[in-house]
């Protein structure tokens, strides 16, 4: 794609989505910066660890992803700091990572771009990519969390044991796909709790919060099926400020653009599954969604993707 054609699309966005998306491309530069410094320590800011009932359910890297560096020069009386991140191993190209992407996202009936952007975020595709603390590859599951999450089993969710490897491209995204599905099933329906449907949701979740408030969710129809013109979820995904929602390209799109708890202001659905990946899911049950840089910078990654500017 042209430059040209790439800002005459970016200067068609309203202003707040123009500062969303250059703020995701600045944390892209200043990521391929850190591979071009040929002096330094590169140290990643620190990453929540959360264990507890869910393990370490942390994916993710720091709330600006690994754009959030602390670039130290070595003081030559002093032995060198190993960098971070590191690389080891074959690093796929791009087109076999966008197809081991593809098939993930298939795999779990997720929206491709929602796929493409968190594994942008968190490695920039790198599959040859360690962590200092533990993710490994791709989409930066870490070492401490993989082995839960291939034990989880959610009948609820349609999610089964599995055994993926993440040292491998597949397994990897695999991997990062059955956790964002399992989010997605726990925050709207599911919560740990007994939630077996939408329509039988547990407490606390998005679709019992809609339905506290009488509504369906998405609550594009009221409850008579008829067409809701007061849409919560529809305001969201039509509004032309926030187009990562209409870029995730499937029929639930409206849903993840369901503000969570059934008021106009609240955060998403969204919003709270990509807190939960890197920041740990009780962290964000507990303390709500503390890392919106890490958020805002995937989903304008979504919208990149969309339009052709990534990879």
């Amino acid at each position: 794609m042209l430059i040209s054609d790439l800002l005459r699309r970016l200067r068609a966005l309203p202003p707040k989505r123009q500062a969303g998306l250059l703020a995701g491309c600045a944390a892209l530069c200043s990521f391929a910066l850190t591979l071009l410094l040929p002096m330094g320590a590169l140290l990643p800011a620190p990453r929540s660890l959360l264990g507890g009932d869910y393990g370490d359910t942390t994916a993710g890297g720091s709330e600006q992803g690994w754009s959030s560096i602390v670039i130290l020069t070595p003081d030559p009386s002093t032995p060198t700091a190993v960098p971070c991140p590191t690389y080891t191993g074959e690093r796929p190209d791009r087109d076999e990572v966008s197809r081991a992407l593809e098939r993930a996202a298939d795999a779990y009936h997720l929206p491709r771009n929602l796929l493409f952007a968190v594994a942008w975020q968190e490695s920039s595709w790198r599959q040859d990519a360690r962590s200092c603390d533990g993710g490994v590859g791709l989409m930066q599951i870490q070492n401490t969390t993989w082995e839960w999450l291939n034990a989880q089993q959610a009948p609820a969710c349609a999610l089964r044991q599995t055994s993926y490897d993440p040292t491998t491209l597949q397994g990897n995204a695999d991997l990062g796909a059955k956790f964002l599905a399992w989010l997605s099933c726990y925050y709207t329906y599911w919560g740990g709790n007994g939630g077996v449907s939408v329509s039988a949701p547990g407490n606390m979740t998005a679709a019992w919060y809609y339905q506290q408030a009488g509504l369906r969710l998405p609550d594009t129809r009221t409850t008579d099926g008829s067409p809701n013109p007061a849409s919560l979820c529809a305001a969201v995904l039509d509004d032309p400020a926030y187009p990562e929602y209409e870029a995730l390209h499937t029929a639930s799109a409206e849903v993840w653009s369901c503000p969570y708890d059934a008021t106009s202001d609240d955060p998403t659905l969204l919003d709270f599954v990509l807190s939960a990946y890197n920041q740990g899911v009780h962290r964000t049950n507990d303390s709500g969604i503390q890392n919106w840089g890490y958020v805002r910078s995937v989903e304008a990654y979504i919208s990149l993707f969309a339009i052709g500017a990534l990879p």
